[in-house]
């Protein structure tokens, strides 16, 4: 184990000891020399007496001597340690003529110059510390108002943070709309009337238009501009006002304001903080703006293409699909009207089928080849084609030489490969349309083309379905024997297949007449397969047994063994109306009872008449129902389609129609079934959806 170091005597002790061990010697010295002159009995005394008087006055010196030493060292040892445990502001404080205030002196330049460095230094931490936390929450702005798209989150979340980035307690934050004037979107601390101050145009605000116009930020510690601002700066204590342009793109967007109630408030460093700030809100409100006009112009999409379904939904015909297809592309691209030309199937011409917002003679009415005219050029390249100002396009052709209209943007209509329209708006004065807006126009103009392709083809399968229909139907005269006629099918608008109803009236014998009426559920060619099988089923029964129930059961047999589709049936009635003996027996397969008219009490009733609906099950039963006829007296046979008109949850019903019938029985029977039609569709709202067919007879007196 080491031993521990022995601590050396302090300076004033050894000075002491070295002074007696001198003074010793001396003492000894003058001793020995006083001693060989001094009488014998005296030498002794007189050495001790002088050595102890030697010793005294050595010893005395040396202390002061140690004292005068050894003090000021202390004092600069003590400054030292000081110095060493960061004491900076404690100097020495020795004043003495010689080497060791010399020492001091250094001694404490030395701890001057340390804490003037201090300082320094302790400034620059605090400066950059400053500029870490301030780069942070710039960083926390900037992935703030980046996590959103809403402009006024943005400009909320821009605001709070200059607040406390910049420790004021006014802030606002002003756009420049399409006019150029600057409109306030959110602030802090101000009063509405010096917002309303600072965007009026009348009296504007001289620092914030000034960083707007100039791009950089501009500071006044006074109240300047109007004397209604200068006014509203001292009522509420405004004493400094600073603003920072948002530029992108060259062009400012808008302008940050804070204000302050300290003279001379803004330091370099909160200017600088502003200037960052607006440079980020510059670009996260520019990217708020361009995507709430991409949804604007999305919910506009989706509006248009909304309304030009209903339209189509609607059974709406091509040329008013067309016109509202022309008025919306107005509304979305703000244009001052619109033409849509589409070809001639039969001459290949494009002809004018629909306009908006065009005054009389503007535009020509002539057809247009393939390359004549800007239509022309648009629908032989089947590209957009656009012109800022048609006075300085030599091929605009097609408007009259009185026109206003100067600007021009065509879009192809085309379904696949094939340019079957064009699609075209216009503007009253020159003007550049941008990619954005050719885009917009084109991406309408697609949707339009399906739609109107997708119509024509409804179109085109709808009236062929209606040919196919009609060939079911047969033709009735409008009198037989003993019998008036009227007869009515109407098939649903909104249905393109073809529908299951059917009727057949024909002559059984000796003025006897068999009448069929029925409904196949179901659409489509299958329906029609199974329309044709049941109406030509029942008509080679009938003419083997007269009785309607024995028709029903074996046309009933026939088609059970046919229909292979699950869950198919057909709901049938057939009748038999004797005109000579003015008798009726029918059999109703499911069928939605006919309705009986009696001149004598002017009264219509439903005649009671139930069965199972046919190719269900293999061996119903079915009952005859017998009627007593009497001259004058209505039969009218139906399908559901025309009790089933609604008036919202409402149906129009069976009793309906029986009143319907004793109200305009006075009419001809073909009058009679077109006024019951009318009674239902003015009944229901929203239109018959269903196909409807009608068969009425009267007996003539």
């Amino acid at each position: 184990m080491a031993k521990p170091k022995r601590r050396p005597l302090p300076l004033h002790i050894r000075l002491v000891l070295l002074s007696l061990g001198a003074a010793l010697l001396l003492a000894v010295g003058l001793a020995v020399l006083v001693g060989r002159q001094a009488p014998a009995v005296l030498r002794g005394p007189v050495l001790l007496v002088w050595a102890a008087f030697v010793a005294v006055v050595v010893a005395a010196v040396a202390l002061a001597t140690g004292a005068w030493v050894t003090s000021p060292l202390r004092r600069l040892t003590a400054s030292a340690e000081r110095l060493a445990q960061g004491a900076l502001t404690r100097p020495a404080g020795l004043h003495r003529d010689d080497e060791i205030e010399h020492l001091a002196a250094t001694l404490d330049a030395m701890a001057e110059e340390l804490r003037r460095k201090w300082e320094e230094n302790s400034e620059l931490y605090r400066r950059e510390l400053r500029r870490v936390h301030m780069l942070q929450a710039l960083e926390e702005v900037a992935h703030a108002v980046n996590s959103t798209l809403s402009l006024d989150q943005v400009l909320d979340t821009i605001t709070r943070h200059s607040l406390q980035l910049i420790g004021i307690f006014r802030c606002a934050i002003g756009l420049v709309d399409d006019d150029g004037n600057v409109r306030m979107r959110c602030a802090t601390g101000f009063s509405p009337e010096l917002l309303a101050l600072l965007e009026d145009p009348a009296c504007p605000a001289p620092c914030l238009h000034q960083a707007i116009a100039e791009g950089r930020v501009v500071a006044a510690y006074e109240p300047t501009g109007s004397e209604a601002l200068q006014a509203a700066w001292r009522q509420e204590g405004v004493a400094a006002m600073a603003c920072a342009p948002m530029v992108t793109a060259g062009r400012s967007i808008g302008a940050i304001t804070i204000c302050s109630s300290e003279q001379g408030a803004f330091t370099d460093e909160q200017l600088q903080v502003l200037a960052a700030l607006a440079a980020q809100a510059a670009t996260a409100v520019q990217n708020a703006r361009l995507y709430e006009e991409s949804q604007r112009k999305t919910r506009e999409l989706r509006s248009s293409f909304r309304r030009i379904g209903a339209a189509l939904a609607s059974g709406t015909n091509l040329d008013d699909t067309l016109s509202l297809i022309a008025e919306l592309a107005c509304e979305m691209l703000h244009a001052d009207a619109c033409l849509i030309r589409l070809r001639d199937r039969a001459t290949g011409e494009l002809t004018v089928r629909a306009t908006h917002g065009l005054m009389a003679g503007e535009v020509e009415r002539m057809s247009l080849r393939s390359g004549q005219g800007l239509s022309g050029r648009v629908a032989l390249a089947g590209r957009p084609v656009a012109v800022a100002d048609l006075t300085e396009d030599p091929a605009a052709l097609g408007f009259s030489a009185t026109t206003a209209i100067r600007a021009y943007l065509g879009v192809p209509l085309r379904v696949k490969s094939e340019v079957f329209g064009v699609l075209a708006i216009f503007r009253r004065c020159r003007y550049e349309f941008n990619p954005e807006e050719v885009e917009l126009l084109s991406s309408f103009a697609a949707q339009a083309a399906i739609a109107l392709e997708n119509r024509r083809l409804w179109e085109q399968e709808r009236e062929q379905a209606r040919t196919l229909q009609r060939s079911f139907l047969p033709v009735i005269p409008r009198t037989l024997e003993g019998l008036e006629l009227g007869e009515l099918y109407a098939p649903s608008q909104q249905e393109v297949e073809l529908g299951g109803d059917f009727y057949d009236l024909f002559p059984v014998e000796h003025g006897r007449f068999g009448v069929v009426i029925g409904d196949v559920c179901g659409k489509g060619l299958t329906a029609a397969v199974y329309t044709a099988m049941a109406k030509y089923a029942l008509r080679h029964y009938a003419f083997d047994d007269p009785s309607p129930a024995e028709v029903m059961r074996k046309t009933n047999r026939s088609l059970c063994r046919q229909i292979t589709e699950e869950g198919l049936f057909i709901s049938i009635i057939y009748a038999l109306i004797d005109s000579r003996k003015l008798t009726l027996a029918l059999a109703n397969a499911g069928h939605p009872p006919p309705i009986h008219y009696r001149r004598a009490t002017g009264t219509a009733v439903l005649l009671p008449c139930e069965g199972t609906v046919a190719g269900l099950l293999p061996q119903p039963r079915y009952q005859e129902t017998h009627v007593a006829l009497a001259p004058g007296d209505i039969l009218l046979f139906y399908t559901d389609g025309i009790v089933e008109a609604r008036r919202g949850r409402e149906i129009w019903g069976g009793e309906a129609l029986a009143q319907s019938v004793a109200r305009h029985a006075n009419q001809p029977m073909h009058a009679l079934v077109q006024a019951v039609l009318e009674d239902a569709t003015a009944y229901a709202t929203r239109g018959i959806h269903d196909d409807i067919a009608l068969l009425a007879i009267r007996l003539r007196p």
